[in-house]
């Protein structure tokens, strides 16, 4: 296993271990596979109910299915608004997403909020360009692992 962590920045191969230190408001990225329907080079997501273990099999309204006892943090999404790459809305009225903690790559920077609102209710967000360049790197690096 690997991990690094810069004081600012935490990242794993194995997502298990910093899905252990998440925490409700915390923002992470999961990697996506090339020609995702979104074509994004990543998930940006905030937590909304740390590490625990579903009690029973189901399938979150996003498509993936999970068995019980599986290890997972529940989210939302966070959607890239305009075109500029560190401009994201925080989709708070939408479905929940569950994720498998091994999905979690790298986490604990800020999302700043802007002065807007993005359809009336969704929070507009940002983050600096050095935050993006670290979050490609990261994705690069364990990609390459």
């Amino acid at each position: 296993m690997f991990v690094g962590w810069d004081g600012q920045w935490d990242y794993d191969v194995n997502g298990d271990a910093l899905a252990t230190t998440l925490d409700f408001g915390d923002n992470f990225v999961v990697n996506v596979k090339d020609g995702n329907s979104k074509d994004v080079d990543f998930w940006l997501i905030c937590c909304t109910k740390p590490l625990h273990q579903v009690r029973r099999a189901f399938m979150d309204k996003w498509g993936t299915s999970f068995v019980a006892r599986d290890s997972v943090v529940a989210n939302l999404y966070y959607q890239r608004w305009g075109h500029n790459e560190s401009f994201y809305m925080l989709l708070k009225n939408s479905h929940v997403v569950y994720m498998h903690v091994h999905l979690v790559w790298a986490m604990q920077f800020l999302m700043l909020a802007k002065d807007h609102r993005v359809g009336g209710n969704d929070r507009a967000y940002e983050f600096t360009m050095d935050t993006l360049l670290r979050i490609k790197l990261v994705i690069t690096f364990l990609e390459d692992d």
